[in-house]
């Protein structure tokens, strides 16, 4: 299942540069397992514009809240609105700050799935999503507070994650080698990784955060794919909190 949105920017060249930007030219990404779809509505309508706004629009279909981010980030320095396609045709959206900044769970009905990824949290809102899946009987795993770094992150999975085999040096592709094992390895079926206070690391260090980001996205979506683990597949959840 995936999300559209429909994303209305000022000018023609700002919608022009952008979805350059965001798609190289094409109508779609590949990124890792996750597939975005990009479409200029203005592209396909044989010079013919049925409504003005098709100038003004870019259209976006992603599968998860992680590459929703990480694609509408690169349109921050860019004046435009973005609409859920489901919202009211008078809404006018919200602007893409304001989106870039809305928890992305904040319903019982929206978080309380056992859909892998990772999802943004409203910070205020942590400790009872949290809850709920424990009650559920979903194994905790909680990062502690004050990660800031790249090396305070792999300290910080040292001290809380199963790992295979166990860290030694700090860099990236280990990192993530050792945690897909180490969480493939344990018996759990149903987990959440918790990090409550992660929009710290990405005021700090924000391309360190989002190496981090992705590696765990990653760790969501390859421990579901029964491809990967001899159809044995898990359900991770990560939350960042924000």
């Amino acid at each position: 299942m995936s999300d559209c949105f429909n994303i209305f920017f000022e000018s023609v060249n700002d919608k022009d540069a952008a979805f350059y930007a965001m798609s190289a030219g094409g109508n779609s990404i590949n990124l890792r397992q996750d597939v975005i779809k990009i479409n200029d509505p203005s592209s396909n309508s044989n010079n013919f514009i049925q409504n003005e706004e098709d100038y003004l629009s870019i259209e976006m279909e992603v599968k998860t809240p992680f590459m929703l981010n990480f694609l509408v980030g690169s349109l921050e320095k860019y004046k435009c609105l973005v609409k859920d396609v489901d919202d009211d045709e008078d809404d006018p959206g919200i602007p893409i700050n304001a989106f870039l900044g809305r928890p992305l769970l904040s319903q019982p009905d929206k978080f309380m799935l056992n859909k892998p990824g990772l999802y943004v949290v409203d910070s205020r809102e942590v400790e009872r999503i949290t809850d709920e899946y424990r009650k559920k009987g979903w194994h905790i795993f909680c990062l502690p507070s004050g990660v800031t770094s790249k090396d305070q992150f792999c300290n910080a999975i040292k001290e809380v994650c199963p790992l295979d085999p166990p860290l030694y040096d700090p860099n990236w592709d280990a990192l993530a080698d050792s945690l897909w094992a180490g969480f493939y390895g344990i018996e759990d079926k149903k987990m959440v990784l918790l990090w409550r206070d992660a929009c710290e690391m990405k005021k700090v260090s924000p391309d360190e955060f989002n190496i981090a980001t992705e590696i765990l996205n990653d760790l969501c979506v390859s421990l579901a794919d029964p491809a990967i683990t001899a159809s044995a597949p898990k359900v991770m959840i990560v939350l960042q909190g924000q």
